[in-house]
């Protein structure tokens, strides 16, 4: 005789990881960092915060990343860190913004916090600026290769051919 079987209860399926979520990590690569009692996220720039950043002081920080990228003699993050005493102000006002923070505070910090804090900064934006170094360097490789090497001597006016040899212009062998 058949008899009526009542399948087992089965575990709930594990949930799937969310791809938004993987993919807002890859957008918005904020990193959290401890400094000290307090928790400090460093976030990255939007477009229009990093051109804000990058242009709105005028670009002497950009264009001295050009320079040194340029140059070719280091890594990007050894020639950055060399530019820190040169443009302190203004990497002080960048690292506020990144933070949420006055530039007096990131100013304030100690010195292990404030190098983990610029470090993270950079881990976390340094891609942008180096984005705008590049865009600056094709810029300036498209103009010089746009102008193209000096063009060699015009080539005679027509009416200036020069003359054809004749029988009587050559010497005979008398």
């Amino acid at each position: 005789m058949a008899r009526k079987v009542t399948p087992a209860a089965s575990p709930a399926p594990a949930a799937e990881p969310d791809p938004a979520a993987g993919e807002l990590a890859v957008m918005q690569p904020d990193i959290t960092l401890q400094l000290g009692d307090e928790s400090v996220v460093v976030r990255e720039y939007s477009f229009w915060d990093g051109m804000e950043v990058v242009y709105a002081d005028g670009r002497a920080f950009l264009d001295d990343v050009v320079a040194s990228l340029e140059d070719g003699k280091a890594d990007a993050w050894e020639q950055v860190r060399a530019l820190v005493g040169r443009h302190q102000g203004y990497l002080l006002r960048a690292i506020a913004k990144a933070v949420g923070r006055d530039p007096d505070w990131v100013k304030g910090l100690g010195a292990r916090n404030a190098d983990a804090l610029f470090s993270t900064w950079w881990a976390v934006n340094g891609h942008f600026f180096l984005h705008e170094a590049t865009v600056v360097i094709r810029g300036r490789l498209a103009v010089r290769a746009s102008a193209g090497p000096k063009s060699s001597p015009s080539s005679p006016a027509q009416d200036s051919a020069p003359p054809t040899a004749s029988a009587t212009d050559t010497p005979s062998a008398s």
